[in-house]
């Protein structure tokens, strides 16, 4: 079996929610669009709890709350705020480990050409509060292993 790449919330957006998705980040037109996951920790350790916790309620739905915008060199993404009580309920929480930290929890949108995702790392986050923004998306608790 590959190594856990990464542990996340996965969403499988609509065409219809995904074109609301990026109008509402101001993306249109980036070439692009990634709107799959909300990464929880990147390269975890395959035998560490977080792991184990994630993969026995891998599947499980989870919802997350649009909270900002994140404008970065190249990227947008959507700063997003996972449900607490799910969170908690799974035991699964964000993490630093491996090659990066999950400092602002987000979604990437759309990136401009030649830039990869990962860039979304470093946007600067605005808090929105207005009912425009407010956006529950529904995911699913897994991993992304190499070559799925």
């Amino acid at each position: 079996m590959k190594p856990i790449i990464f542990t996340g919330i996965f969403f499988d957006f609509t065409d219809e929610e995904r074109a609301d998705l990026i109008k509402l980040a101001g993306a249109e037109g980036m070439p692009n669009v990634f709107l799959h996951h909300v990464t929880l920790w990147f390269r975890p350790h395959p035998e560490s709890e977080h792991v184990r916790n994630v993969l026995e309620h891998e599947g499980r739905p989870i919802d997350v709350r649009v909270t900002g915008l994140g404008v970065g060199e190249g990227v947008i993404a959507l700063q997003v705020e996972p449900d607490p009580i799910r969170m908690s309920e799974f035991r699964v929480e964000f993490g630093t480990g491996g090659l990066c930290s999950v400092k602002v929890p987000h979604l990437t949108v759309a990136t401009a050409e030649g830039v990869k995702p990962f860039a979304s790392n470093q946007a600067t986050f605005t808090p929105r509060a207005s009912p425009r923004w407010s956006r529950k998306l529904r995911g699913k608790l897994g991993v992304f292993r190499g070559g799925q």
